[in-house]
């Protein structure tokens, strides 16, 4: 799914202890799992349904995705055992966009950096301090669990409007901390007020080459154009977002006021 550069590092994948927590009554299949944490500082995990996830690549690159279902198939690297493999709805990053596709992803800005906690633009490159956005697709394959690394965080939103993201201006660093100076405005706190984490707005077809608001799928699952479990997960997605973002919206504000508070 992504290109390498030639000076990227290729990791060999570590292996990952998967553990069945809940199986179906009906079929047997695994429903939940537990993920060993070694890339979670040893601290094991729970994945189910529906949970957005970071998975290692062999290319170097982690992959991103929706966990659409569990199964249990033969180990390939232990001929004779099974293990837990998970079905994988991919999330397309914005450069991996190919066909006519890519040219309507310039028709609207790319969201491309996180909430800051200054007015000052970031310097250097990296991922570091990114926000990046992430397209939704009707692209799924089987692979195994034990490539789980870690959960991620994904804002699913049904159109182009990133209000519900938006970080008071005070909080995200655009207004000066009690006591201090007022700094003049700049650009990079209007494209950094942002609430920390992937967004992703449009799904991405990358058979037809074609993008769909979010919002917008549903209509399209009625009329035959994706299959329905492509609707019922983007409609989990959305919810899923409208019911976290409170929450989170309200501890990412608590914590920039009081790195803000160390400074007044």
């Amino acid at each position: 799914m992504s290109d390498v550069s030639e000076d990227e590092d290729v990791e060999e994948q570590p292996s990952q202890r998967v553990t069945v927590k809940q199986r179906d009554p009906d079929s047997g299949l695994p429903m939940v799992i537990e993920v060993g944490g070694h890339y979670t500082a040893g601290k094991p995990f729970i994945v189910e349904k529906y949970d957005t996830i970071m998975l290692h690549s062999e290319e170097g690159v982690p992959y991103i995705g929706v966990v659409m279902d569990f199964s249990e198939g033969e180990d390939e690297a232990r001929p004779g055992e099974t293990e837990v493999q998970a079905r994988m709805c991919w999330l397309y990053r914005t450069r991996d966009v190919k066909g006519p596709a890519k040219a309507a992803v310039g028709e609207m800005p790319v969201v491309v950096r996180r909430a800051a906690l200054s007015a000052a633009p970031t310097s250097g490159g990296g991922d570091k301090g990114m926000f990046q956005e992430v397209l939704v697709s009707n692209h799924a394959d089987v692979v195994s669990a034990a490539c789980i690394m870690h959960h991620i965080r994904v804002w699913c939103l049904p159109d182009e409007r990133l209000d519900p993201l938006l970080v008071p201006a005070v909080a995200a660093g655009s207004g000066p901390p009690p006591g201090a100076a007022a700094a003049a405005p700049t650009a990079a706190v209007a494209r950094s007020a942002l609430l920390p984490g992937f967004v992703a707005r449009r799904l991405y077809n990358p058979e037809k080459s074609k993008l769909l608001p979010l919002g917008k799928v549903a209509p399209a699952v009625a009329k035959r154009e994706f299959k329905p479990w492509v609707g019922e997960m983007v409609s989990e997605l959305l919810r899923r977002t409208q019911e976290q973002l409170p929450g989170a919206m309200a501890g990412w504000v608590r914590l920039c006021a009081q790195r803000q508070a160390r400074y007044s």
